[in-house]
C-alpha cells in the first residue's frame, strides 16, 4: 500500500517504459523498466534506500537519451536525478540531487553529469544532444529555480531562464 511510482518516459521506439518506484517507506526509489510487449520488468538502479554518509539514495526523474558515439551515431542511454552523492542541500537540510546517466545496456556504468550543492530536478533531452533541467538553489536570503542546460560532453553549463539579479 505505500508503493511510490515516479515519472515514468516512453522510449523513443514506444517499446519501453522507464519509471522511478519506492517498494515502500523505508526504502529509497529505484529506476525500473518495463518492456510494453510482454510486460517483463527490470530493476535498473539497486542502491535506493542505502545510506551515502548521511543520505538516503533516491534515484528519480529517468529519461532516455541518445548518446552520441565515436562512429557518429547514437547509444541508448538514461539520464537521472539522484542523491547518491551523499550530500545536504541548503533548503530545509534535504538531499541534494544531481545528473547522472548510464548507457542503457549497462546501467552499472553510472557517470555524474552534474555537481551542485542545490538540486537539479526534472532531466529533458534535446535532440541536438543536449539536456535541460530545472535547479533549485536556496540560502537563507534566496530562493530561487532557473532552467539550465548542459552539453551531453558537460561543457556549457549554463543557465537558460529565472537567473536575474536582486532589484532593489
Amino acid at each position: 500500500t505505500d508503493v511510490d511510482v515516479r515519472g515514468p518516459e516512453l522510449s523513443p521506439d514506444g517499446a519501453r517504459v522507464i519509471f522511478s518506484m519506492r517498494l515502500g517507506d523505508a526504502g529509497g526509489h529505484d529506476l525500473y523498466e518495463v518492456v510494453l510487449a510482454g510486460g517483463a520488468c527490470t530493476q535498473l538502479t539497486t542502491d535506493g534506500g542505502q545510506l551515502m554518509g548521511p543520505v538516503k539514495i533516491h534515484n528519480i526523474d529517468p529519461l532516455y537519451a541518445d548518446m552520441p558515439d565515436a562512429r557518429g551515431g547514437a547509444i541508448l542511454s538514461v539520464v537521472f536525478a539522484s542523491s547518491r552523492g551523499g550530500t545536504f542541500g541548503p533548503r530545509f537540510a534535504g538531499p541534494s540531487t544531481n545528473l547522472y546517466r548510464f548507457p542503457r545496456s549497462n546501467p552499472a556504468m553510472v557517470e555524474q553529469m552534474t555537481s551542485l550543492l542545490g538540486s537539479e530536478l526534472s532531466p529533458a533531452w534535446m535532440s541536438d544532444g543536449r539536456i535541460t533541467m530545472t535547479t533549485e538553489k536556496a540560502s537563507k536570503d534566496l530562493y530561487q529555480l532557473s532552467g539550465r542546460r548542459i552539453n551531453w560532453d558537460r561543457t556549457d553549463y549554463h543557465p537558460l531562464l529565472g537567473q536575474r539579479a536582486k532589484s532593489k
